[in-house]
């Protein structure tokens, strides 16, 4: 065949290798969340798609001359799709448009701000007043109030008018779902209410805690209960602390107009990275967090900030510190079950070797920090990860592909703080109303 088609070849075999080191090396490129022997579906694509362009590229030169002539056309005409897909944005279907770019995504909810279910006033974020939201984790149905606060309809005004007996402040543990919900079983008849709101570490505690602390509803708790994720609590406050003015979910609610009036291939782009991501739904067994020495008087202060603005309101209010551990620390004593556990938790990924490995070590000396820490700030303390891996080492206490606890490891851990809450306030046993 001579020199015929040999360039067109050439430069199929080189696509062909683009390809293949795309699919292999998309993590490191930030393309996927998944390990380098975790495949996606789009990853197996892209790798079978490459080799069969270097098998075109080595065995069919007509075809490769076919396909190189054509690829110019191809080029423009994706280039054209991707503008369509940027400019008719805001009457795309919101599935489609949540793995897109922010920019389109701005464009989207320029025009249907009513249906945004979270509001954000500049510093924190909640859910619209006086809504029903669907969790997204478990699928269930629950009330927003109005202050926006996952609780019962007309719940406000009763502990405005009864007064509030326990208040739950943290992250998505305490947003919605079983470990609100026990408790109210649990501490029945007390009043349990939540400013609890996923994603977002302790300064946003203070933060929410003023909110509600300036509403009409509120009457000072008899006891505030702080609930610590070990996996992500310390970055997401050094997070804060690194820009104050960029909390997690501000691209969510920033509804002006983007300044891009055209695209250059980054819609596609971005709905491929994100398929990518999706299909590992970026879920890992997380370990807990570590500190270093210039980070702790930083972590320190934030939570002493939030103590003081619990007590200034309240001054004879409790406050109780409440340690939720990673899935690692919680199977981890049993290294070959920890392995097995993590690896039927999270599917997608390898057996994860540092989650089984290093957290139990990670997890004592966290929960000691916090544990000097309350007494420094002269507030309770509790770490209830002895029963939780009691439970652990014959049952699995958490969702799929998800470091949240099932309903099985909710449960336990709202019944050691449900019994401690019960100390601190020095009542006899409550009986429960399940």
């Amino acid at each position: 065949m001579g020199l015929k088609g040999k360039y067109e070849a050439v430069f199929m075999v080189a696509l062909g290798v683009g390809f293949v080191l795309l699919s292999l090396f998309a993590a490191k490129l930030g393309l996927s969340g998944s390990t380098f022997s975790s495949f996606g579906r789009v990853r197996w694509f892209t790798l079978l798609a490459g080799f069969g362009l270097v098998g075109v590229g080595v065995f069919n030169r007509p075809l490769s001359s076919y396909l190189a002539a054509r690829l110019p056309v191809i080029f423009v005409m994706v280039l054209i799709f991707d503008n369509i897909l940027y400019t008719i944005s805001p009457v795309l279907p919101k599935r489609v448009i949540e793995i897109m770019s922010e920019d389109a995504q701005k464009k989207y909810w320029f025009f249907h701000s009513s249906e945004m279910r979270e509001i954000h006033n500049g510093t924190i974020w909640y859910r619209q007043p006086n809504i029903s939201v669907i969790d997204p984790d478990t699928g269930k149905l629950y009330f927003a109030d109005e202050l926006g606060y996952a609780n019962e309809k007309g719940y406000l005004s009763r502990i405005k008018k009864s007064g509030l007996d326990v208040l739950l402040v943290g992250s998505s543990y305490v947003e919605s779902g079983p470990v609100p919900d026990d408790l109210h079983n649990d501490l029945a008849p007390l009043t349990v209410y939540t400013i609890g709101m996923g994603g977002q570490g302790l300064p946003y505690w203070g933060l929410q805690f003023d909110r509600f602390a300036r509403s009409r509803f509120f009457n000072a708790p008899r006891i505030v209960v702080l609930n610590f994720y070990g996996g992500r609590e310390i970055s997401l406050t050094l997070k804060y602390l690194n820009d104050p003015t960029v909390p997690e979910w501000i691209s969510k609610n920033d509804i002006t107009w983007p300044h891009r009036k055209f695209s250059f291939f980054t819609e596609v782009i971005t709905i491929v990275k994100n398929l990518f991501r999706l299909h590992t739904a970026s879920a890992t067994p997380q370990i807990d967090e570590q500190m270093s020495p210039s980070e702790l008087p930083k972590v320190f202060k934030v939570l002493s900030d939030t103590v003081e603005k619990i007590r200034q309101a309240g001054p004879q209010t409790k406050v109780l510190l409440s340690y939720i551990p990673t899935p690692g620390a919680i199977y981890g004593p049993d290294y070959n079950r920890c392995l097995k556990v993590t690896h039927e938790i999270f599917p997608e990924t390898l057996p994860y070797v540092e989650a089984c490995h290093d957290t139990i070590r990670r997890q004592a000396q966290l929960s000691a920090i916090l544990s000097d820490w309350s007494q420094r700030l002269k507030i309770y303390y509790l770490d209830p990860t002895l029963p939780l891996r009691k439970a652990g080492q014959v049952k699995v206490l958490h969702l799929l592909n998800d470091p949240h606890m099932n309903e099985e490891g909710d449960r336990i851990y709202a019944e050691a703080v449900a019994k401690n809450v019960l100390e601190i306030l020095k009542i006899g046993k409550i009986g429960h109303s399940r």
